[in-house]
């Protein structure tokens, strides 16, 4: 947006113009209302103050209805240019006079109606005379006669707030350009110049340079701002002395640490050496085991073929030995039941 390609001045400028031109404009339509309303009622007290004092005038007139009275009366009174027309009416509402005037029909009229009265007695000349009024009597009623129409023209009430709107449109360029000229100027000094030297220091700071101060006394918040930056920079710089320190300090213990490593690595590769001469021998000495043992399997599994065959034998002598006696015994038991017949056969003979 355009908006954003604004310098900071310019944006400032511009918002606050804004605000002065709202409240300016704000301020002229007031007052231009303000002198309409006022002109207004100046107008509307004009109006009644003319009708009354006509109405006063007319009396006579419409009580002898003399039309040319009434019409020298009325065009005396038309004379004042704002009055844009005029009635004069009897009781029953019959024109007896009216003076009209041409007039532009978007130019607002205000209207005003206002009695023509005369006083009626109440007694007869005789009775006034003979009769003492009582403090609360009257000798003689108002009665109303007739009326006044007048319409005054509020052209000169607009000419007037016009006028006045003029001057308050003028008086506001005035101060719109008085205020832009003053907001521009006092902006710059007040936010052109520290923001430079806060983009000078920032570079001066991006480049390694955390000694550099703003030099900004201001109690505002410009100060408040400056006084941050400067205690940032003194922090910044504290914790690169002390990063620098560690570092240092890192790299002693990391020559340390090699060195002991390449200690450890030197003895590790002493160790791997003993470690492969004791392999091989240990190889060899597997292997030379291995030929004996392999010498008294072969010996073992001799002896072991010939005590199975020994066994074997003694099995099959033990088998026909186990054949004959088995034999003898079933012998013995059919012999045993051969004699036990024999005793029964005996016993049976005798």
């Amino acid at each position: 947006m355009k908006w954003f390609k604004f310098g900071l001045v310019t944006k400032y400028t511009l918002a606050v113009a804004a605000v002065l031109i709202l409240i300016t404009l704000t301020q002229s339509l007031f007052l231009y209302q303000l002198d309409k309303i006022r002109a207004e009622l100046s107008l509307k007290e004009h109006a009644v103050t003319i009708a009354k004092n006509l109405a006063y005038s007319c009396e006579y007139g419409i009580l002898t209805k003399n039309t040319a009275v009434l019409k020298r009366l009325a065009e005396s009174v038309a004379q004042d240019k704002e009055i844009t027309y005029l009635q004069i009416l009897d009781h029953k509402g019959n024109v007896l006079v009216q003076i009209a005037k041409a007039l532009e029909s978007r130019i607002p009229v205000f209207n005003v109606e206002y009695p023509v009265k005369t006083l009626k007695p109440e007694r007869s000349p005789e009775e006034v005379s003979l009769l003492p009024l009582t403090p609360v009597e009257k000798v003689a009623k108002e009665e109303i006669i007739g009326n006044i129409k007048l319409g005054m023209s509020h052209a000169e009430v607009m000419k007037g707030t016009q006028r006045v709107l003029a001057a308050a449109a003028i008086l506001t360029l005035a101060l719109l350009a008085a205020g832009f000229l003053g907001i521009y100027m006092s902006s710059k000094y007040i936010l052109v110049v520290p923001l430079k030297q806060f983009a000078l220091g920032a570079e001066r700071v991006a480049r390694g340079d955390l000694d550099y101060k703003i030099e900004i006394k201001s109690e505002d918040e410009v100060g408040e701002l400056a006084a941050s930056f400067n205690a940032m920079t003194a922090e910044l710089k504290k914790s690169r002395e002390e990063i620098e320190q560690y570092t240092k300090n890192l790299e002693q213990q990391v020559k340390e640490r090699t060195k002991k490593l390449e200690e450890t690595i030197e003895k590790l590769k002493q160790t791997t050496q003993e470690l492969e001469l004791a392999k091989t021998g240990l190889e060899a000495e597997v292997a030379k085991r291995t030929a004996e043992l392999e010498k008294e399997r072969a010996s073992l599994a001799q002896r072991v073929a010939e005590k199975t065959a020994e066994l074997q034998e003694k099995l099959e002598e033990l088998q026909i030995f186990h054949d004959a006696a088995v034999g003898r015994e079933l012998k013995m038991m059919e012999m045993e039941k051969e004699i036990e017949t024999l005793k029964g056969q005996l016993k049976g003979g005798a």
